[in-house]
């Protein structure tokens, strides 16, 4: 199984986008959105501060979160086919090692609470409920 880490700029950039957007596409429409909560898409933006891809499995992407340079905010896609085999705990540990060297001291996850497992994923990775969105149909 083909695995990679890199931090801040790496040749393989352009690379790991194809295999990250390979397991992004795997994904439906619902759980694009929310992965990707502004309009679904999945982008090779600069700011994207690291990315660890299991290939064709499951991928972990760290952004800053806002303004806060020690504050990571993760993506995290898991092809459906190979949920609960624990890949999204293999991809936080190595996440959270690899974010402390860049100096982030805290992450956030984000996910709809639609998405039950993604939420029971969270919790059971150490993630803590901090706040809760709300949304208005017009």
């Amino acid at each position: 199984m083909k695995q990679y880490s890199f931090l801040l700029e790496s040749i393989d950039r352009d690379n790991s986008y194809q295999d990250a957007l390979d397991i992004f596409n795997t994904l439906s429409k619902e759980e694009k959105w929310d992965v990707c909560p502004r309009g679904g898409i999945l982008k090779n933006v600069p700011s994207l501060l690291y990315r660890h891809v299991i290939k064709n499995k499951a991928f972990i992407d760290l952004y800053p979160f806002e303004d806060h340079k020690d504050i990571g905010f993760v993506i995290i896609a898991v092809n459906p086919k190979f949920r609960n085999h624990g890949l999204t705990r293999e991809l936080l540990v190595q996440t959270k090692k690899d974010a402390k060297k860049i100096g982030i001291k805290k992450l956030i996850w984000k996910c709809s609470t639609k998405n039950v497992g993604s939420h029971r994923s969270a919790l059971s990775n150490g993630f803590k409920e901090t706040f809760v969105t709300m949304e208005f149909d017009l």
